[in-house]
């Protein structure tokens, strides 16, 4: 009996510790819904890349701001980097954020630009040829951030990285909630040459990078490691039509042209 009692104990208890997990809110949509902090609340966005639009909701899940990236003329395709916050690049409360766009040149295929956007759209930074932006603390409590870009040069890849010092700040704890470069999208894309991979792990590891075709056949592996940020794939030897790659959780299609 004793035996008895102390199993429907444990039952009781177990019941009651699942009862305190509640499902408050489900996001549905063609993509990605993420959190983020700032210092006035939890928030949480997700952009849509067929559509250009970038939905942000308050920590009540309720809508806060619906906005369509428009392109600046001569480029396309807009990619969300380098996260969403306030106070960062400046002391007003309004949402911050950054896009990175692929050109529409046929010429130089590979130039980028990369605008930082608050909640009205309007432009506070054009960091001109960039294609991406990490916000960093240093030890002395100093709010920056890292802009990094690249050309080509024959068939060598360069990379040009600024650092700004920034007049806003965040708490250490929102700073690791900032989306990294996993969420950055491959381009030019669609391509017919090569195409720029964008990944980020950390400094000191590696991961293996596979692709594959539109039957999920894999055709390629690669090693891929913290020490570069993009890697420069040769797509001339495949045929017309969509591939995806994936390294650790990460996931992204691409399309190759000719």
């Amino acid at each position: 009996m004793k035996t008895v009692m102390l199993s429907i104990f444990f039952v009781l208890i177990s019941i009651m510790n699942f009862a305190q997990i509640n499902l408050e809110h489900t996001f549905s949509g063609p993509g990605m819904t993420y959190p983020i902090n700032t210092n006035n609340q939890t928030m949480y966005y997700d952009f849509n890349s067929t559509t250009s639009v970038l939905t942000i909701y308050n920590n009540d899940y309720s809508l806060y701001k619906s906005l369509t990236i428009i392109p600046p003329a001569g480029f396309k395709t807009p990619s969300l980097t380098g996260g969403i916050s306030t106070k960062v690049f400046n002391n007003d409360d309004l949402v911050e954020f950054c896009f990175s766009f692929a050109t529409t040149s046929t010429s130089n295929p590979y130039e980028s630009k990369l605008l930082l956007y608050n909640e009205n759209l309007q432009v506070l930074k054009d960091f001109g040829n960039r294609i991406l932006l990490t916000i960093f603390k240093t030890v002395d409590n100093v709010t920056k951030c890292n802009v990094i870009g690249y050309i080509i040069s024959g068939s060598q890849m360069i990379y040009y990285q600024d650092i700004y010092h920034l007049p806003g700040n965040l708490p250490v704890d929102v700073y690791n909630d900032l989306p990294s470069t996993e969420e950055q999208t491959p381009f030019p894309n669609p391509a017919n040459t090569y195409i720029i991979i964008p990944f980020s792990i950390g400094v000191s590891e590696s991961a293996v990078l596979n692709i594959f075709n539109q039957q999920g056949q894999m055709i390629d592996s690669r090693i891929i490691t913290g020490n570069e940020i993009s890697l420069k794939y040769d797509v001339q030897s495949l045929s017309p039509g969509f591939y995806f790659y994936q390294y650790n959780n990460v996931k992204e299609k691409f399309i190759v042209t000719r």
